[in-house]
């Protein structure tokens, strides 16, 4: 958590990933399964998950297995990238 409050995020990418760690690692499971039109309870539209869920995966602060749709916070804090990059060629496939 402290890596978390001591890291610049958009206020969009902490929604998305403070809820992705209330039903993992907050319940006491290491991952969970969300589609994308499951980030609305974060307040986030479906039209912009995508390029918010990009961004934390390209900065390795979240993990995510497309064909069991199970996101889950990156452990490995030293892997995280703390700052901002742009892949334009980076897509979410359902």
């Amino acid at each position: 958590m402290e890596k978390i409050i001591t890291t610049k995020f958009t206020q969009r990418q902490l929604k998305i990933l403070l809820l992705i760690f209330r039903f993992s690692l907050g319940a006491n499971k290491p991952d969970v399964v969300f589609d994308k039109k499951d980030f609305f309870n974060a307040g986030i539209s479906p039209y912009d998950v995508e390029e918010i869920l990009k961004k934390l995966l390209i900065r390795r602060v979240i993990q995510w297995d497309p064909e069991r749709k199970k996101f889950w916070i990156n452990r490995s804090l030293t892997e995280w990238i703390d700052k901002d990059n742009k892949f334009d060629n980076f897509q979410i496939k359902n």
